[in-house]
């Protein structure tokens, strides 16, 4: 089984992206990738170095981008922010 994105999901993966770096400018591209669970399913992967706050307001207007992707498509999206601003504790 291929594991390339199709072009249609890499165009889609890249609006998601546009339009979050749009709202949210700080945040970079790391990579856009297939699901190792779900084959079916895309993620897009963001550097978010930001506070808490505005990562999880972030993480919300990504869900709300991908839900309408969804419905509109019925292609899964996840956007997976990492944050190295942020202390594990």
């Amino acid at each position: 089984m291929s594991r390339k994105i199709s072009t249609r999901r890499q165009q889609l993966a890249n609006e998601i992206f546009s339009a979050l770096q749009a709202q949210y400018p700080e945040i970079s591209l790391i990579q856009i990738r297939r699901s190792p669970e779900h084959p079916d399913d895309t993620w897009i992967d963001v550097l978010a170095p930001m506070d808490e706050d505005r990562e999880m307001a972030m993480n919300a207007y990504a869900a709300q981008l991908e839900s309408n992707i969804l419905v509109e498509y019925n292609y899964h999206f996840s956007t997976l922010s990492q944050n190295p601003t942020l202390v594990e504790v």
